[in-house]
């Protein structure tokens, strides 16, 4: 009569099997996290072929369109500026000409949307702030380097050294607040590190893509190995905080 139970081949083929079956959830999860993260650089592509577009066939720049220009070409009103936001002058604006920045490529045609082009502290991708394929609570916005408003309450104060070039942003909505748009935390370290290694040089704060620690994570850097904000950094690397597993970076894409 056959004893109960498995033999010790029978068990090893069980725990073979679990083993497998295991790898494969593991092997599967890495592959949606690397499809979500592919998302952000195909969104990044997208809205700067569309900024560049923009530029080569205006002559100007979205967000930033003369108010004549605007309604001479696009056959719209630009919304109203605030006096740090002056029209034409080669800037982006964060609060006010950003949003209009993704009107301004939607009516030409270079994107998709619903956009308004006005500023609400109630942020909605895709109507207000640029759309996120990676996760409805997240989005971009465009901002320059060291002039006022720059939208991450970063006032005129440069951002790791960097002056007056325009970053497309991307960090999670904001649903209230000072108009410091998509500021909130959107990766973890490791999967901002993931994304600049891609496409840049993998340092956070150098190159083409950067990344900050979050308004929400405060001054307390959980994003980078240093404390403090990006202004006015002077000196020595930056790493990414890669052993940390919360979420706490936003990114900044250099378009211009």
């Amino acid at each position: 009569m056959k004893k109960s139970g498995f033999s010790l081949i029978e068990l090893a083929i069980v725990i073979t099997i679990i083993g497998l079956l295991v790898a494969g959830v593991t092997a599967g999860s890495r592959l949606m996290k690397q499809a979500e993260l592919k998302t952000v650089l195909d969104d990044l592509r997208e809205y700067e072929v569309a900024f560049n577009s923009f530029h080569l066939a205006y002559e100007e720049l979205p967000g930033d369109m003369l108010n004549s220009s605007a309604l001479a070409v696009l056959g719209i009103t630009n919304h109203t500026r605030v006096s740090t936001n002056p029209e034409g002058d080669g800037f982006i604006g964060g609060a006010r000409e950003g949003p209009m920045a993704f009107w301004h490529m939607k009516i030409a045609g270079f994107i998709n949307g619903n956009y308004t082009g006005i500023y609400s502290a109630n942020e909605v991708p895709g109507v207000n702030v640029g759309f996120s394929n990676y996760d409805d609570q997240a989005g971009y916005n465009f901002f320059t380097f060291g002039i006022t408003n720059n939208q991450w309450g970063y006032g005129t104060a440069s951002v790791y050294l960097r002056t007056k070039e325009i970053a497309l942003v991307f960090g999670t909505v904001r649903l209230s607040g000072n108009g410091n748009q998509v500021s909130y935390a959107v990766l973890t370290p490791e999967q901002a590190h993931s994304i600049d290694e891609k496409i840049d040089d993998a340092l956070p704060h150098l190159g083409k893509i950067m990344a900050d620690h979050a308004q929400d994570v405060g001054n307390d850097n959980q994003c980078l190995d240093r404390t403090g904000w990006a202004t006015n950094y002077t000196s020595g690397d930056q790493k990414y905080k890669r052993d940390n597993t919360a979420l706490a970076c936003r990114m900044m894409y250099v378009v211009r």
